[in-house]
């Protein structure tokens, strides 16, 4: 039922969709250390040179490897809790759909309730369905 799933969509999100989120993250942690490793050997390259220019290049590489590390430290952050994210978005589609599962049988019940007993028992189906579709 596309209208069904669209709602779901709009109310819960999508868990795939959260999924290649987290995904994305997890890639872009996995490069940005890729590059702070090879930013580290080649500032362990510098390790002849000598001087206060060669000290002052290692002091301010270390920082930037700091920041390199740490961007790739949060992107990792980012896409585990995205991840964990998708799983809540998926856990809250279940319930919904089945909460919704639930009242559709209900009203399929209480509609043929109506029908059988001619009428007389809609004012207790109306109390029912108030009182399901309110929870």
């Amino acid at each position: 039922m596309q209208p069904l799933k669209e709602a779901l969509d709009w109310l819960a999100g999508n868990p795939p969709v959260i999924e290649s989120y987290s995904a994305t993250w997890n890639k872009v942690a996995e490069e940005v250390g890729k590059v702070a490793t090879e930013y580290k050997s080649a500032v362990d390259a510098t390790s002849a040179w000598t001087g206060p220019a060669a000290d002052a290049y290692r002091a301010a590489a270390g920082g930037q490897l700091d920041a390199l590390s740490g961007a790739a430290s949060a992107a990792g952050s980012v896409g585990t809790v995205v991840g964990v994210m998708g799983m809540v978005v998926g856990f809250v589609r279940e319930m919904v759909r089945d909460l919704i599962a639930d009242l559709v049988g209900k009203l399929i019940t209480w509609v043929l309730e109506a029908v059988f007993t001619l009428g007389f028992g809609t004012p207790v189906i109306v109390a029912q369905a108030v009182t399901a579709i309110s929870k």
